[in-house]
């Protein structure tokens, strides 16, 4: 199975399950954007944003924002 060409949003991408499923669509050549509050060391800047998304106006910010990306 392959997602290349397909957009693939991941929140919370830093940790545990959320990390395993960034690995995944890597690996499926997914289009990737990840969320967290902190960018890890280790993780790559060129598809990560940092956000909380705790509350719905930082959600609804967010999203408006993403729509343009």
């Amino acid at each position: 199975m392959k997602l290349q060409g397909q957009r693939v949003l991941v929140t919370s991408g830093t940790k545990g399950v959320g990390k395993a499923v960034v690995q995944v669509m890597q690996e499926l050549c997914a289009c990737l954007l990840t969320t967290a509050r902190n960018l890890p060391v280790e993780m790559q800047a060129d598809f990560f944003v940092t956000a909380d998304l705790t509350t719905q106006r930082a959600v609804t910010s967010w999203r408006a924002w993403s729509i343009h990306i």
